[in-house]
């Protein structure tokens, strides 16, 4: 996977699900120093390895999950993570909640819009500028094997 290949989809998790997450993360935001969370990794699992699957035909296991969240003025130095990241925008508000720059671009949030990227892209996240809070689960994920529609249709 080179820098270029930044994968995105639309998954729209059933709203029961939605709800039951949000909910634990907003119990951990109450009585936590950090705006991250890590999350139960075979229930992440079940609910985003068949997207990823489907999608970019990337078979995988995640190594850890986290949900994230942005209140107002909160954003993220430079980084990077040293396996392919997942990253699905849970709930996002209206308005400049900030974005996730690297090199090759900018990814503006959109709820429902799930990312892939490679190892060590180096990104950061622009302040939220909104009063709500902007909600995301990422995970770094260990590839197993990477087959992407353009191989498969070049077949």
């Amino acid at each position: 996977m080179s820098l270029a290949e930044i994968r995105k989809t639309t998954f729209t998790l059933p709203e029961l699900k939605k709800e039951e997450i949000l909910a634990f993360l907003n119990c951990c935001k109450k009585s936590a120093l950090y705006d991250l969370y890590y999350l139960d990794v075979t229930e992440m699992e079940e609910i985003f390895l068949p997207i990823l699957d489907k999608a970019f035909y990337l078979k995988t296991r995640f190594e850890r999950v986290w949900g994230h969240y942005m209140d107002k003025g909160g954003e993220r130095p430079w980084h990077k993570h040293n396996n392919v990241t997942m990253l699905f925008y849970l709930q996002i508000p209206d308005g400049d909640c900030g974005s996730c720059v690297h090199p090759e671009g900018t990814i503006t949030p959109k709820e429902n819009d799930l990312y892939i990227f490679p190892a060590k892209l180096s990104h950061k996240i622009t302040p939220n500028r909104t009063n709500e809070t902007r909600w995301a689960i990422a995970s770094e994920c260990k590839p197993e094997s990477v087959l992407f529609r353009e191989q498969v249709k070049s077949r």
